[in-house]
């Protein structure tokens, strides 16, 4: 049911507002490998993860259509992920 009457035409229309959580997931990672085989000659190897999502408002069920919502709870369903750019030092 709406509980925004100040939104629509006030007759045939109203609105609804809620919030809504938008959790996030951050993972970070780095590797390196060191090795000398002599005292002129030596290897280095490394490498690094980055991954973020988060769930952003551009879509939102209200209505308990998706497995797992409530009917009148709003819950975010659309994903926003980033991943980083790559960047070679020149």
């Amino acid at each position: 049911m709406p509980n925004d009457p100040s939104f629509g035409d006030q007759y045939n229309t109203q609105g609804y507002i809620s919030t809504v959580k938008l959790p996030q997931v951050s993972n970070f990672g780095v590797v390196r490998l060191d090795h000398d085989f002599s005292e002129k000659n030596h290897f280095t190897v490394s490498d690094r993860y980055y991954s973020y999502e988060q769930l952003t408002s551009n879509q939102v069920d209200i209505g308990g259509v998706l497995p797992g919502d409530t009917f009148g709870q709003a819950t975010a369903t659309a994903r926003g992920r980033r991943k980083p750019t790559t960047w070679w030092p020149g």
